[in-house]
């Protein structure tokens, strides 16, 4: 079974039952992406998560993450945010934003020392 579907313009990344995990929603404008989170990054779907920040890290200069409908995230998600960060802080005038997280995920942020590693907006 396919681990990943596309849903109109959104990636779905399916757990080991077959069920939904994670949708992936990015929007390209001239301001830069727009990325979308819905369900929860889970050790599962984490390699999934890092293929498609990773990948918007190397081609737009400015990215938001809207965590509004994130239930939670796993360490490996958090770790991709930081090699995000990374790849974008090696270029001039990039950032990264993220913005709408849950307070349950911002928990999880400020438990594990990234909260004061992002720029977060309410």
């Amino acid at each position: 079974m396919d681990r990943r579907i596309v849903e109109g313009d959104c990636l779905v990344v399916m757990d080991a039952d077959g069920h939904p995990a994670l949708k992936i929603r990015e929007t390209l404008s001239e301001d830069g992406m727009e990325i979308s989170l819905d369900g929860k990054v889970t050790v599962d779907a984490s390699h999934d998560f890092e293929d498609e920040m990773i990948s918007a890290a190397s081609m737009c200069d400015t990215i938001r993450i809207d965590f509004k409908g994130l239930k939670s995230i796993a360490s490996a998600g958090l770790k991709t945010l930081l090699s995000m960060q990374q790849i974008l802080d090696q270029r001039p005038d990039t950032s990264l934003t993220l913005k709408g997280i849950r307070d349950d995920v911002l928990d999880t942020f400020n438990d594990t020392g990234f909260l004061g590693l992002f720029c977060i907006e309410d």
